[in-house]
């Protein structure tokens, strides 16, 4: 068996004792913090896992601050889960991207919760950037439907992953970055003004177009059964560039910032991970 000590690799640890078959068991989770132990995702993640694979055993101490985890059998098939509203989707379903290729069946999941959370990436940067990999491994029937957004406290947004299963993954070979040569990008927005995503479309297009005039941004204006179930805005962009790859940055909107204000930090974002001049937060060269 193997062991781990900490939280820091948590998803990483699970996922590899998954795919190798070898257990693992995780010591001294928070063991020094305040409040030691698992954290709801942890142990929603630890449930998901439990309904996609058949076998395995999994056993957290009274205190939460060791796991022993023995893998089952990835079988996939379709599953409805309710992940909460701790943390963004694409937390679990970053794990289940890696798994799908080596189940029994076709993997059809769908997720409920926070779409778009502050503390990891949205759904829209695994939908574009993170499914668009994966069908350059051999994964072409890989898809994420977004149904409904959430965004935080209440979440209500519903997400929806198919994938077949692969025998073989394609290798690939990248070397060169290549230079940027499109931009795109998705702004959305639930339960609130359709003026909303014009004001962050507008904002960015004016700070991007200094440096590319191929730059588009989807406008998503949801309401009623679509908008989940608080309000909320975002904005996810994406670059791609002349050897096919990607970066791609995304932000949450905080209550009361302004549609402007996201679209600055998103953009300037963008720009400091490109290595480009920054912008601030009025749009001006700095």
């Amino acid at each position: 068996m193997l062991k781990f000590t900490g939280s820091s690799e948590f998803r990483q640890v699970l996922l590899l004792s998954l795919l190798s078959g070898k257990p693992v068991t995780i010591d001294d989770v928070r063991s020094l913090e305040d409040d030691p132990g698992l954290l709801d995702h942890e142990v929603t993640l630890l449930k998901l896992l439990d309904e996609l694979t058949n076998g395995g055993k999994m056993r957290v101490n009274e205190t939460g601050t060791r796991v022993n985890f023995h893998p089952g059998v990835i079988i996939g098939g379709e599953v409805d889960f309710d992940c909460g509203t701790s943390v963004s989707l694409s937390y679990f379903l970053e794990p289940l991207i890696c798994l799908a290729p080596f189940a029994k069946k076709k993997f059809s999941i769908t997720l409920h919760g926070v779409t778009h959370g502050f503390d990891y990436i949205s759904v829209d940067t695994v939908k574009h950037v993170t499914i668009s990999y994966c069908k350059r491994l051999g994964l072409h029937s890989a898809e994420l439907t977004i149904s409904k957004r959430g965004y935080p406290p209440l979440g209500g947004g519903s997400v929806t992953f198919t994938c077949n299963t692969l025998k073989t993954i394609k290798p690939i070979q990248w070397i060169d970055p290549g230079k940027v040569w499109r931009i795109r990008g998705v702004a959305s927005c639930s339960r609130m003004s359709p003026a909303t995503n014009p004001r962050v479309i507008d904002r960015s297009h004016g700070i991007l177009n200094a440096f590319l005039p191929d730059v588009y941004i989807y406008n998503e204006h949801l309401k009623g059964f679509n908008s989940g179930k608080s309000s909320g805005h975002s904005l996810c962009l994406y670059t791609e560039s002349t050897t096919e790859v990607m970066v791609s940055v995304d932000c949450t909107a905080q209550p009361q910032t302004l549609p402007e204000d996201l679209a600055t930090e998103t953009t300037q974002l963008l720009l400091g991970t490109l290595t480009l001049p920054r912008y601030d937060t009025h749009g001006r060269l700095c």
